[in-house]
């Protein structure tokens, strides 16, 4: 049994964050799979950078026998941000460039063999101890549909930077794909990357948007996600919050998955390439004064009736969900 990832690649932007991706998987990944279009998903021609970057620098020299490149020239929709379907078109055309690998994992990998659908922020961390891979291999052998929900601890604009929310990447066994050859990557990355269970130790680290701020606003014209502009991107930097659309701030509200926090990082929350690299990686393009800038944009969000209101409606919800759950176990005892 051998483990790929398989990943996209964008610009030269993310070649530290894939040095980290490398230098986590380790021994432990038999073939990274780099995947580039000469296209973004904007339909914007940018040609292919994947190849002179990692033989122009030293660092990735150890990986070079284990890395492949595919790469296309795909000619992608331009997108147009006032089309209602961007969104679609743009995830659509992202979908394409995932499948570009799929004929080399066809051939090339045996029926018990894995791979990752993930992205080059994406870092499975199997270095760290023993553990961890004693771990993956269990969660292997207790698989039994060919697909294993990875659960992802994601940090946000800085590499000190953590979202609440938990999500995961999935873990493909290559005999699940010759059983459905007709799904997309991207379509088995949709159905098993959203909410799962926490496992007992953290195997997988995304480090989304961790970039120069000028990079990260080149990232936002290049990548499928669409219709998220410059002042959306400056106020989520200004509060330490996940960009929200302007048409979308009506509706934020004190959950978790809009709010990111600063973390001491620790041999519990972060691998160790990061916390030896951290001085140099961290991109310091949060706003210090993030805590106060929430009380100012969201005086109603942030005061003392506005927690209260929130904490209110979470013990709603939970009564609710409680009072469905004994609803069912008393059906089900009665029959």
């Amino acid at each position: 049994m051998r483990i790929i990832d398989t990943f996209l690649f964008s610009e030269t932007y993310e070649k530290e964050i894939l040095l980290i991706k490398l230098n986590l998987g380790g021994e432990f990944i038999h073939e990274w799979l780099l995947i580039e279009n000469s296209y973004t998903h904007q339909g914007e021609y940018k040609g292919l950078f994947a190849e002179e970057m990692l033989k122009s620098d030293e660092r990735f020299k150890p990986f070079l026998d284990r890395i492949k490149i595919i790469s296309g020239n795909l000619s992608f929709e331009r997108i147009d941000y006032s089309n209602k379907s961007s969104e679609k078109i743009g995830i659509s055309q992202e979908w394409q460039q995932r499948d570009l690998v799929k004929k080399y994992l066809l051939e090339t990998y045996s029926s018990d063999d894995y791979f990752m659908i993930s992205d080059t922020d994406e870092c499975l961390d199997l270095t760290t101890s023993d553990s961890k891979l004693a771990l993956l291999k269990k969660k292997i052998q207790e698989n039994t549909i060919g697909v294993i929900k990875i659960p992802r601890k994601r940090f946000w604009y800085d590499f000190d930077n953590l979202w609440a929310a938990k999500r995961s990447v999935p873990l493909v066994k290559i005999e699940y794909l010759k059983r459905n050859p007709q799904k997309l990557l991207g379509e088995i990355r949709l159905e098993n990357m959203g909410p799962c269970k926490t496992w007992n130790l953290e195997l997988l680290y995304e480090y989304s948007f961790c970039l120069t701020k000028e990079q990260l606003m080149r990232k936002y014209q290049t990548f499928c996600h669409v219709g998220v502009y410059v002042e959306d991107v400056e106020l989520g930097l200004k509060c330490n919050c996940v960009p929200v659309k302007k048409a979308e701030r009506s509706e934020i509200s004190l959950d978790a998955k809009y709010w990111l926090k600063k973390v001491v990082l620790d041999e519990n929350n972060s691998p160790w390439y990061v916390r030896e690299n951290f001085e140099k990686l961290k991109t310091g393009i949060v706003d210090i004064n993030f805590m106060i800038n929430r009380k100012r944009v969201y005086p109603k969000l942030f005061s003392f009736q506005g927690r209260v209101i929130w904490k209110i409606q979470q013990l709603g919800f939970f009564l609710e969900r409680l009072k469905n759950r004994i609803f069912i176990i008393l059906k089900i005892k009665s029959i």
